[in-house]
């Protein structure tokens, strides 16, 4: 201070000291400023985070674990579960509904997920796609093995399905299998997706685990072959009235283990019953056996023998209510295939395309045909066929050839081997024996 000094660079040093504060007073304001900005976007940046994981997005295990650490999340001790819960036939309410009302009830969905999973913050739910949220179900070091993760992965799929069913709300969940590695979490997402795919099949409300309906595991494969038969299966109890034989075998069945298992292969069984009363033009909702009814009730029960008592009464009680629907209906379906082939026999017709018009299945119409008549449908239609060829063979000049193509055959030589295997005659020989002197 005791050197001569110029005025302007005094001023210009000390003007060059405050800018440098004022700078370091905005950077620090500036990052208090985006600290705050970061606080507040912290749970729609862990959205992200979780749905970009769930899509295979998320980097290897260190860039993963780093980024659950830093949202303060749970890093699994051990396996872990992966949930795909989709919201059931949302046309009705989603396809006319206003945006906001869209995105309302969206909302409402996404509560009762989060709601049903409270007392589990070792769990990540997020919005995975358009009508479908991902669930994964960590664990804690006294859990960490595949058996307790199936078990919490069950366990969280019913409170979520029966929060959903007590709003009024149907959800399908799938369950993938547990599994280890965080970057693997994407490979349980889409087991569990894949296995909401048998929704289809199955129908809506279920819980499907992938483990049974997968390819290429063991359970897969009992699975498959189950679905094959288990229609013919079912028919067969339903007209035989052996649902307790059918039980007692189905359960035995060493394959079925653990009570996850036998529920959804009676539900299955709930399925080929819905689908074998459609194929009679019959609704099991109207016997008063619906099916969201049978699986509120199997969620209760807590024994093999609770669940044998239940599937023997579901199945008595379906077998009673179908026969007694059928009998009264038999002799109209009867009625109404008998007119049809009378009205349309100059038509190529075949079983299908008979029960096609009468809205019936072919293996159901042809059953109750047969049953009724002592005939399958294509014997009566033969004889329909010749009964008017007969009358035009008697009463008409036209050739052979017209009078095949006349009554619904198109090959005249076949329509000659028909005719003579029903009346021992040819055609030929049956016009000359009939004709008399004045016919034409």
């Amino acid at each position: 201070m005791l050197k001569p000094i110029v005025d302007e660079e005094l001023v210009s040093a000390l003007q060059r000291i405050v800018d440098d504060k004022k700078r370091r007073l905005c950077e620090v304001g500036e990052r208090v400023r985006l600290e705050q900005a970061l606080q507040a976007s912290m749970p729609l940046l862990e959205e992200r985070f979780v749905r970009s994981w769930f899509a295979g997005l998320g980097g290897d295990e260190e860039k993963i674990e780093a980024q659950l650490r830093f949202f303060s999340l749970s890093v699994p001790a051990g396996p872990y579960a992966v949930l795909a819960v989709e919201l059931d036939d949302p046309g009705a309410r989603l396809d006319e509904a206003p945006v906001a009302e869209r995105e309302l009830l969206l909302l409402r969905v996404s509560d009762i997920v989060r709601r049903a999973l409270a007392d589990r913050p070792d769990c990540l739910i997020c919005k995975a796609e358009d009508l479908r949220w991902g669930v994964c179900l960590f664990g804690s070091q006294e859990e960490a093995d595949a058996a307790a993760a199936s078990d919490r992965a069950f366990a969280a799929a019913e409170r979520i399905w029966q929060e959903a069913s007590d709003a009024g709300f149907s959800l399908t969940i799938g369950i993938g299998s547990p599994i280890s590695g965080l970057d693997r979490l994407a490979e349980g997402y889409r087991q569990a997706a894949q296995a909401l795919s048998h929704k289809f099949r199955l129908g809506h409300g279920q819980l499907i685990s992938a483990d049974e309906v997968e390819p290429g595991g063991e359970a897969a494969e009992r699975s498959g072959r189950l679905s094959q038969g288990m229609l013919d299966e079912v028919n067969r109890v339903l007209l035989s009235g052996e649902a307790e034989r059918f039980a007692d075998r189905l359960l035995a069945d060493g394959g079925l283990r653990g009570a996850h298992a036998v529920r959804g292969q009676c539900l299955g069984i709930v399925s080929c019953v819905q689908l074998l009363l459609s194929e009679r033009n019959l609704d099991l909702a109207h016997s008063g056996a619906a099916p969201e009814l049978q699986w509120e009730r199997l969620l209760k029960l807590e024994t093999i023998a609770d669940i044998r008592q239940w599937l023997i009464a579901f199945l008595d009680a379906s077998a009673r209510w179908m026969e007694a629907q059928c009998e009264h209906k038999s002799g109209a379906v009867v009625r109404e295939a008998k007119r049809l082939m009378e009205a349309r026999y100059d038509e190529p017709l075949t079983v299908k395309a008979i029960s096609d018009s009468l809205h019936y299945s072919p293996n159901y119409l042809n059953f109750v045909f047969k049953q009724e008549t002592g005939q399958t449908i294509l014997e009566h239609l033969t004889h329909v066929r010749i009964k008017a060829a007969q009358k035009l063979l008697r009463e008409t000049a036209a050739k052979m050839y017209e009078i095949s193509r006349m009554v619904g055959y198109g090959q005249e030589t076949y329509f000659r081997s028909v005719f003579k295997q029903i009346t021992g005659l040819t055609p030929k020989e049956y016009r000359e024996k009939t004709r008399g002197p004045g016919s034409l």
